[in-house]
């Protein structure tokens, strides 16, 4: 179990200290930007303050425990980063391949829904605090693939044959039953359509994005928001019709 907050770098990622689960976690952060680097420094002090850690520069360490459960420290974390107040949601993966969404209206909210969702019978397997993908039209920045360890716990099965055949899936919108397919950036299905989100049932491309997160995880913020959310990200205003190939 873990709990990721994607980010330039990848994410920043809190996960249980296996030989003391319920009294400390780890905190992983790998390539920082300067800006995360910045970040870091801030939730430095809060975790010494709190007598999480008693290690200083703790923004050059990729990983450091911290004497604290990690839904407590992604309840700091999460305030510091910002994520609180940008429509963000909380995403949970179970081992029945069912993820759940949870809104977060304060940063007091994600340790208690992180701790009714272990308390639960069916186990959690990953949870990710996801942004709002931006609605609008930049063409798709062809780069390199990254690792897919926050993704893959948030596919269905069938998510995951199409992903590993085509770095792209299908999905359902959750107000309109609508058909989409998702798509990486980096791939020939994007760059085609010049958009990384496209309606199979109306044949037109979506303007959605998320250029400040790699393309895993801006798949991963486009797929979540549009089977939980699908009004807030594919509003009518921003679909462009236009031609395009047809993929099932």
């Amino acid at each position: 179990m873990f709990l990721a907050f994607p980010s330039f770098s990848g994410d920043f990622r809190l996960s249980r200290d296996m030989e003391a689960p319920t009294e400390r976690c780890v905190l992983t952060v790998k390539d920082p930007t300067p800006g995360e680097v910045e970040t870091l420094k801030r939730f430095e002090k809060a975790a010494v303050k709190k007598g999480w850690t008693d290690l200083a520069r703790l923004h050059e360490r990729e990983s450091t425990v911290l004497v604290a459960p990690y839904q407590e420290a992604g309840g700091v974390l999460l305030k510091i980063l910002g994520l609180d107040s940008r429509g963000s949601i909380l995403a949970i993966a179970f081992e029945n391949g069912k993820p759940k969404v949870e809104e977060l209206i304060d940063p007091e909210s994600l340790p208690a829904w992180l701790q009714k969702a272990e308390g639960g019978k069916v186990k959690p397997t990953a949870a990710a605090v996801v942004r709002q993908p931006q609605v609008g039209c930049p063409n798709p920045a062809p780069e390199p693939a990254r690792p897919e360890q926050v993704l893959l716990p948030f596919l269905s099965e069938q998510q995951r044959k199409q992903w590993d055949r085509d770095r792209a899936f299908l999905v359902r919108g959750s107000d309109s039953g609508t058909r989409y397919l998702v798509a990486a950036r980096y791939t020939e299905l994007a760059r085609k359509a010049s958009r990384i989100v496209f309606d199979i049932d109306h044949n037109q491309p979506v303007c959605l994005y998320d250029s400040l997160l790699p393309p895993e995880e801006e798949v991963l913020g486009a797929k979540l928001f549009i089977e939980h959310r699908e009004h807030r990200v594919v509003p009518s205003a921003s679909r462009r019709v236009c031609n395009i190939l047809r993929w099932a």
